[in-house]
């Protein structure tokens, strides 16, 4: 099964950084996982207009979805929250299917309107907001814990 986490941003050196790199060589033992950044757009005034946060959401939505491959699903707080056993099921949904999939973490302002209506499920983390360097780690630590579960690892317990 081929899978990709698509993120906006780069993850600055350090703590966050390792885990993500972790989290990923664990997942690779059970899955092809790709880590596909695109770069967050830049605005330079500190209180952006709303206008200017749609339209950097937009430029960075455009850029995920030139890298999405398969099935994509958006994270997003306003998404479907999934249980650890709910994070097994939908990695058999897409084993099953024989498709890639990608996960897609927006930027600072979110993912962008056009990514949320192309992608086949809208899924969440938590109802709270994090930023999207702790999203990916947090995604990958969940990614990982519904392997262990598919493969009767132990870890998830």
């Amino acid at each position: 099964m081929k899978l990709a986490v698509i993120c906006t941003g780069k993850l600055k050196p350090g703590p966050l950084a390792e885990l993500s790199a972790d989290y990923a060589k664990r997942i690779g033992r059970f899955c092809t996982l790709e880590l596909r950044e695109v770069p967050e757009t830049k605005i330079r005034d500190r209180s952006p207009s709303e206008a200017d946060r749609r339209r950097a959401s937009g430029e960075e939505g455009a850029r995920i979805l030139q890298k999405a491959e398969g099935a994509l699903y958006a994270l997003t707080p306003e998404g479907k929250p999934l249980s650890t056993l709910e994070w097994k099921q939908l990695l058999d949904r897409i084993e099953l299917s024989g498709r890639a999939a990608s996960f897609a973490i927006g930027g600072p302002f979110g993912l962008a309107a056009d990514v949320k209506r192309n992608a086949r499920e809208l899924v969440s983390l938590s109802p709270a907001t994090f930023t999207h360097e702790l999203a990916r780690v947090l995604l990958l630590e969940q990614l990982y814990r519904a392997w262990t579960l598919k493969k009767g690892v132990p870890y998830h317990y």
